[in-house]
């Protein structure tokens, strides 16, 4: 497990490591017969903690193509990721979890869904209320009753002033059925909430 956990302290992070602990106990406490959703992966870094707790599938969505902006940042960590398909890059980060792990390579705005119970969802990519709209839409009638998502981007409206940047919050306001966790809810971008109501 040492060895494990710091293959994933090592993958680039946009924010998951910080938090790395939460989603590891997270994962592990997903019901059986769920799933774990993982919206906008970027180079594994969350998934792989996912994966040091999950017993459950984990389904990941994300473009896996890289920018100039994404190369940059992973050469400030230290890591040389080449331009375009990144999809490689990614299975070979996570290889080592040996973790039930699907991969869906798509425009967010257009992700699909099985179906299957939801047991834990982690969004680092609908910041924006198209994506947003959608994501609602396809995985949000699939939470189970308890159900905790983890909105990463949550508290971007901070940093950029940019209205777009608020829909999560307006979306949370006007849907008290998203209870915040507060013990969890510490780090100034991020914010944890249990849904309460699902099927």
């Amino acid at each position: 497990m040492s060895n494990l956990r710091e293959a994933a302290d090592r993958i680039p992070s946009m924010g998951a490591r910080h938090i790395g602990d939460y989603l590891i106990r997270l994962a592990r406490d997903v019901p059986a017969g769920s799933n774990i959703v993982e919206v906008g992966a970027w180079l594994g870094s969350g998934t792989a903690y996912l994966a040091l707790g999950a017993s459950v599938p984990i389904h990941v969505y994300d473009r896996f193509h890289t920018n100039r902006g994404e190369r940059e940042k992973a050469r400030l960590q230290s890591f040389d990721l080449p331009l375009g398909d990144s999809l490689k890059i990614v299975k070979a980060n996570l290889a080592p979890f040996h973790a039930d792990i699907h991969y869906h390579r798509c425009d967010i705005r257009e992700a699909e869904w099985c179906g299957d119970p939801i047991g834990l969802y982690i969004d680092d990519a609908s910041k924006r209320p198209a994506a947003w709209r959608h994501v609602v839409d396809t995985f949000f009638p699939h939470l189970i009753d308890g159900a905790v998502i983890v909105l990463m981007d949550f508290n971007y409206f901070d940093k950029t002033g940019d209205p777009a940047h608020n829909t999560q919050r307006e979306y949370i306001a006007q849907h008290p059925e998203f209870e915040p966790i507060d013990e969890m809810n510490t780090q100034p971008m991020e914010r944890f909430f249990r849904y309460r109501g699902g099927p």
